[in-house]
């Protein structure tokens, strides 16, 4: 895939969902909770977490499509409802699970979603490339 010229692929095994129970976007996409959490692995360090499906940031973008906009309207409150409640369960979990990692420097953005009460992370990038990072923006 090719993102802000990274060039990278992975391969991952494919995390379960029902179809009847998950609304999709995107031509398929289960739109499931999701955490942006970043941290700095040099301090190792919880620096703040955003929900990955914040309105005013994905409202927009989404809502170009009429169906993908009938989806996440619908599903919208409750996604924010689960980002309020397990935001901290996240922190905790992303704290606890990253304190080990020394091969990494810097701050990184961290993917965590949500699946039946599972947290999977799925998605890391430098903190600089992605969505939601305001360097001024640091929890200590």
């Amino acid at each position: 895939m090719d993102t802000m010229g990274n060039s990278e692929i992975a391969i991952r095994e494919q995390i379960g969902y029902s179809p009847n129970e998950t609304p999709c976007i995107y031509n398929g996409l289960p739109l499931r909770n999701e955490y942006r959490v970043f941290y700095d692995f040099t301090k190792h360090k919880f620096l703040y977490i955003v929900n990955y499906w914040d309105w005013a940031y994905c409202h927009d973008c989404i809502c170009s499509n009429k169906t993908d906009k009938i989806i996440y309207e619908s599903v919208y409150d409750d996604l924010l409802k689960h980002y309020l409640a397990n935001k901290e369960k996240v922190r905790e979990l992303v704290s606890d699970k990253l304190k080990s990692v020394t091969e990494l420097e810097g701050a990184w953005s961290v993917d965590i979603m949500e699946d039946n009460g599972d947290f999977w992370l799925i998605d890391m990038a430098l903190a600089k490339d992605s969505a939601y990072w305001k360097e001024n923006n640091l929890y200590y």
